[in-house]
This record gives structure tokens, sequence and C-alpha cells, in this order.
């Protein structure tokens, strides 16, 4: 099944799979919460909960379209380096984050409650602690959040891994492309990417050792090196695009067996680092990629 504008234009509308009936309620009132980390961002307004303050805004919403009509939300910058003072100005109830803003932690507990998410780190079990984070949301926030939409993308995770529970798929090599097409992360099967792939059945292509988040920073030639795979291309918007362009003409990247048989597929928009609304599309794009197709028996 080639890449075509119909595949695209369908996988983007997968953005998330419960993002429409969340935009739907623009005016909804804010929560006094500040989230830190994409993953706090997206599980808070995928379950309705828009929060007063979020890092990067303008890239996160640009990559979560759906969330856009939402009520205003302020950006605080970088999430490695956040305005601390428009923080402590906005008085939050809590304050959610993640390891990697170690560094100001004493600063943002002297502001407001914290909570360090723990859900992602190079490990199995990630989906069901992303779960966990959204049901400490729901219970956080009462009359805000709304239980039946974590509900939804329970049941849609469990009825995807239904679905492609046959074995005999082709393995899957999933690689996110460095914009200028010579590097690439490859996902084993501990990173996020990997816990969705092998929640739904299929196996994963790449088994050499990853780093401490599960994945492999490689040249792409590399990726020669695997064969019988169906590579996906995990979108990073513009960067990607940018990245596919300049490989076509690449020797390395038509010597890879996956570009050669044309078992390549761009799946856009897939976060290295997201939560269970990404869990959720993703499985649900992994599931209109191979349920149509006859396992193989052999």
């Amino acid at each position: 099944m080639p890449i075509t504008r119909r595949t695209l234009l369908r996988a983007a509308s997968l953005i998330p799979l419960v993002a429409g009936d969340v935009a739907a309620q623009p005016n909804a009132v804010p929560a006094r919460a500040v989230a830190l980390d994409w993953a706090s961002s997206e599980t808070l307004l995928s379950l309705g909960v828009a929060p007063i303050a979020i890092t990067e805004r303008d890239r996160f919403l640009s990559a979560n379209p759906a969330f856009a009509a939402r009520a205003p939300i302020h950006d605080l910058g970088a999430p490695w380096e956040p305005n601390l003072e428009l923080i402590d100005a906005l008085a939050p109830s809590i304050i959610y984050t993640s390891s990697y803003t170690k560094m100001v932690e004493p600063q943002l507990r002297r502001i407001s409650n914290v909570v360090v998410t723990d859900l992602h780190g190079g490990r199995r079990g990630q989906l069901a602690r992303c779960a966990d984070f959204a049901r400490t949301v729901v219970t956080a926030f009462p009359g805000l959040a709304d239980g039946s939409l974590l509900a939804a993308m329970e049941q849609t995770l469990a009825r995807n891994r239904a679905v492609l529970s046959a074995p005999r798929h082709p393995p899957v090599l999933c690689v996110y492309l460095h914009s200028n097409g010579r590097f690439a992360n490859v996902f084993g099967s501990n990173s996020f990417a990997g816990n969705v792939v092998a929640h739904v059945g299929l196996a994963n292509a790449w088994v050499a050792p990853t780093n401490s988040n599960g994945f492999d920073y490689v040249g792409i030639e590399k990726l020669a090196a695997i064969s019988s795979a169906r590579m996906l291309v995990l979108g990073d918007g513009a960067k990607t695009e940018r990245a596919l362009k300049t490989l076509k003409t690449s020797a390395l990247w038509n010597a890879i067996p996956a570009v050669k048989a044309g078992e390549v597929r761009l799946f856009p928009d897939v976060a290295m680092y997201g939560a269970l609304p990404t869990a959720v599309r993703f499985s649900q794009m992994l599931v209109d990629e191979f349920a149509r197709e006859k396992p193989d028996a052999g």
C-alpha cells in the first residue's frame, strides 16, 4: 500500500482520536493546572481539562490542531527552562512535569504542588502508566475531566489489540528521521512507540541495544541491515517532510530493503514521548495499516 495523499489525510484526521469531542467545548473553564511536558498537556486536554499554561504552546498546538479551539493557554517557553515568573504569577493549583525539569523542581515546589509524571524511560508498561496518569487527572479535576473520554480511549486500545492479535504480520521498523535525512532514531521494544507496537501484537524489527529511552540514534545506513520489515516513519511535521525530500535521491536511503520494496509508511505527528491519546491514535494507525491485510500463514 503506497503512501497516497488520501492515506495521509486519513491518518492526520486521527489527531487525537477523542480530540473532536474535546475541541467542541471551547468555552470550558480552564483548570488551574500548568503542564511542563507534552505528555501531561495532551492528557489534560484530551480529557476536557484546559491547563492555564503549557510549554512550547505554539509548537504543541501545531502538532495537535484539534486542541487549538480550547480556552486561551499561556506559553511558558522551553520545557527545560520554563518561565518561572509567569508560573508564579498564574498561581496554579498543580504543576505537572517530568524528570527533565529536575533542575528547576525546587523552585516549582515553592510555587505550588508538583506532580512528576513517570510515563516513559525505556521500559515496558508505558501504556499502563499513561492510563494510570489519565485516571489521576480525572480524579484531580472532578466536574472538568471527562471520565467517559478516558473509558473510550481504553476501549479503543483493547479493541485494536484484538484486531491485530493474529500472528505473521510483517515486523515493523519505527523510525524518526532527523531533518538532514542523514540520521534517525530507531525505536526498540522498550520505547513508547515500541510499547504500542507490542500492545497491538506486532513484532519489532529493531532488536539491537537502545538507550535509556528505548531508542537508538543511528546513521540511516544502519537501517539497510533490516530486511523483511515495514518501515513506519513517525512524522514530525516540516522536519520529516524535509528529510523525506532530501532522501529521495540518497543512495543510502534507497539501499534500505524496506525502501526498495515500497514498504515505507508515513504516520503523521506521532510524538516520541506521547501519552495515552497518542498511544490510541498510533494504535489506530497500525490497525488501519495492517488489519486489511491477510496475515502470512507461513
